[in-house]
């Protein structure tokens, strides 16, 4: 739905219809087909805006994952194969990011630049490679052991065919794993900076800012919360399980 849905919204998620606003469900009382899962406190369709928000989501998600998995596993690579002072300075680096605190860095982006979804993306980012260079780093501090490593460096091959050929083809099931649990954490990151007003930028539909208008409306307008929050633990779970089904997959001792 995030991919293809805002082809197909029945309204503008952007519209304000106050004509309508706060409509229930429509199979509730009150509730007309027109806007299925009803509308917010300005009129604006609740379905069209769920879809634009999962849109908003999965983006941030997985550009986050390919910018921050593509950064830490170099950094594992050159760290963990090539040693001495360099995978000190890098696994310090390592440290201090896995160290920083999340949101502060959050804030000072937005207070620079100004709220958006590239410095979502940024923050998230800058903070989520540091799994990725930890992992990854102890496989290839193992793998660079093994006989078949050993014998191309025997044979005259450098570190960076080495690397291509030989170790990143063995690690590439944890990074996928990573990559999955790091979904769920990225969906959650942005929710809760557009939650905080340091997201995406309203109009735009998040289901982060959605929870965040609804705010006023728990009792009133039930759905209005309920809903984005749903959407929001549904795909982060169905993420998780979709890393540990991998994680599963990938590890012998666990297959059934």
């Amino acid at each position: 739905m995030g991919a293809i849905g805002p082809f197909f919204t029945p309204h503008d998620p952007t519209r304000v219809d106050l004509a309508n606003n706060l409509l229930p469900p429509a199979f509730f009382p009150g509730g007309v087909w027109t806007y299925p899962l009803g509308t917010d406190q300005l009129g604006r369709d609740m379905l069209s805006r769920l879809i634009g928000g999962a849109r908003v989501s999965l983006l941030v998600a997985l550009v986050v994952v390919l910018v921050s998995g593509a950064f830490g596993t170099t950094i594992a690579m050159l760290s963990g194969y090539l040693g001495g002072r360099l995978d000190s300075f890098l696994m310090r680096l390592t440290d201090a990011a896995l160290a920083f605190p999340f949101l502060l860095v959050a804030i000072v982006l937005a207070g620079i630049f100004g709220p958006s979804i590239q410095i979502v993306i940024l923050t998230i980012a800058l903070v989520g490679w540091a799994s990725y260079a930890r992992v990854i780093r102890s496989e290839v501090l193992s793998l660079k052991t093994r006989d078949f490593v050993t014998m191309a460096s025997v044979m005259g091959a450098g570190p960076a065919w080495i690397i291509r050929r030989h170790l990143l083809p063995n690690v590439t099931g944890s990074i996928v794993v990573l990559a999955t649990l790091q979904l769920g954490r990225a969906i959650v990151s942005e929710a809760a900076l557009s939650f905080l007003g340091i997201g995406v930028r309203p109009p735009a539909p998040s289901w982060g800012g959605m929870l965040s208008d609804s705010q006023q409306y728990l009792i009133a307008a039930w759905w209005l919360p309920t809903l984005p929050g749903l959407a929001l633990s549904l795909t982060v779970l169905s993420s998780n399980l979709m890393g540990d089904w991998l994680r599963k997959l990938n590890d012998p001792t666990q297959r059934h």
